[in-house]
């Protein structure tokens, strides 16, 4: 087996620069935050992958929301930025493919944010645990802007 490992001197690229907690009530105001076809809400205790067989090393609980429609909201972000980069945690339980169209200011990003659960298991049962999402928007989108709809 080779493994191959790249370490920068330099700090990362990437900044966090807003967060919005669904779920949270003070969050979703202060991101204007809507949501259609609401299907769910409340909090939720599970793991992400285990580590070494620890199920337990990635226990995490949050609350949030599930719905088949949509959803909006306002984000803040750095001007100089050379794009965004948006995360979403899902639950595996119950999600296998998403797709959503992303709108930035009213303007449709050219590719869906097509989501598809890895067929893991964390051996507690079927596809299940917390998973992170990424979705890269360009530029193009958001450079010399202070905040994103």
């Amino acid at each position: 087996m080779i493994v191959f490992y790249y370490k920068s001197a330099a700090p990362g690229n990437l900044q966090l620069t807003d967060e919005l907690d669904a779920g949270n009530h003070f969050s979703e105001q202060l991101h204007q935050y809507e949501v259609t076809g609401l299907t769910w809400k409340g909090k939720l205790k599970d793991e992400y992958d285990g580590y070494e067989r620890n199920l337990l090393y990635g226990a995490y609980t949050d609350d949030g929301k599930a719905y088949n429609g949509s959803c909006r909201f306002t984000v803040q972000v750095n001007p100089a930025n050379d794009g965004v980069k948006l995360r979403r945690r899902i639950n595996r339980t119950g999600n296998g493919v998403q797709t959503a169209l992303v709108y930035i200011d009213g303007k449709l990003v050219p590719r869906p944010w097509h989501i598809v659960i890895p067929s893991l298991s964390t051996g507690k049962g079927p596809v299940d645990g917390w998973y992170d999402s990424d979705f890269e928007i360009p530029s193009s989108f958001t450079k010399g802007k202070n905040r994103l709809k």
